[in-house]
């Protein structure tokens, strides 16, 4: 009978733990300044590693956040509204197992720097970005991307867009972007096409790498070739002549 009471009460205190466990790796409104501190100034968060698997509704919204932190955790759900009624401009959720992209249209007017590097993401849909009107840089390297929908990038002011390490087939649109792109990087890909429309007249004003793609036909990159800008088109299935071509051939 003790034997029964006794696993009884390890059974009851294990669901204990487990319980206290689950709730302490959920942010929320009413905890947020336990696991959040300000790093520096008042305007700058930064979240307790690797025990963070949820940010809830709000959960930032009674902080003067410039530039939020979660990194090197365990974040796997982002509540739609999760930031909500802040003016959060950098939000850095790297090295995280997010599969899916926050929901961020609701700082639109502040956000200017996304960085989800190293995490399971597989798409970014048409609605998730489009119309930020300050947003200048987006990370997503190493994640297991496999479709940016063609539109996604539109009505944003993009300047650095890190895609490398993914598993992309096609370029997305970048044409639809506000102004000149200073960056962008898509090497280490599955990149096989760019559609016709893809770069036309984009600028790009330092660098643009397409290496270690499965491109067979760069002609849509003739003017960017052509241009002041670091260009690289390595490991990918071009001869010398398709490459020379570009260069001297109308």
């Amino acid at each position: 009978m003790n034997s029964i009471k006794f696993w009884m009460f390890c059974k009851c205190f294990f669901l204990f733990l487990l319980f206290r466990v689950d709730t302490a790796s959920k942010i929320t409104a009413h905890n947020v300044r336990e696991y959040c501190e300000a790093v520096t100034d008042t305007e700058t968060y930064k979240c307790s590693k690797q025990i963070i698997h949820e940010i809830g509704e709000n959960a930032f919204h009674e902080l003067n956040i410039n530039k939020l932190v979660i990194q090197d955790n365990q974040l796997r759900c982002v509540h739609e509204q999760a930031f909500c009624e802040t003016t959060i401009s950098r939000l850095l959720l790297s090295d995280n197992q997010l599969s899916v992209m926050p929901n961020v249209k609701c700082i639109g007017n502040f956000l200017e720097e996304l960085d989800l590097e190293g995490n399971i993401i597989t798409q970014v849909d048409e609605r998730a970005l489009q119309s930020l009107i300050v947003f200048r840089q987006l990370r997503l390297r190493n994640n297991a991307l496999e479709l940016i929908d063609y539109n996604a990038l539109c009505n944003t002011a993009l300047q650095h867009v890190i895609l490398r390490d993914n598993n992309l087939t096609s370029t997305p649109n970048f044409s639809c972007i506000y102004h000149s792109i200073t960056t962008i990087d898509m090497y280490n890909n599955a990149i096989h096409e760019i559609p016709p429309d893809s770069f036309k007249n984009v600028n790009v004003a330092e660098l643009l790498h397409l290496g270690k793609n499965s491109l067979s036909n760069v002609t849509s990159l003739r003017h960017l070739i052509r241009s002041n800008a670091k260009v690289f088109l390595d490991s990918n299935n071009l001869t010398c002549f398709d490459l020379v071509s570009i260069y001297y051939l109308q």
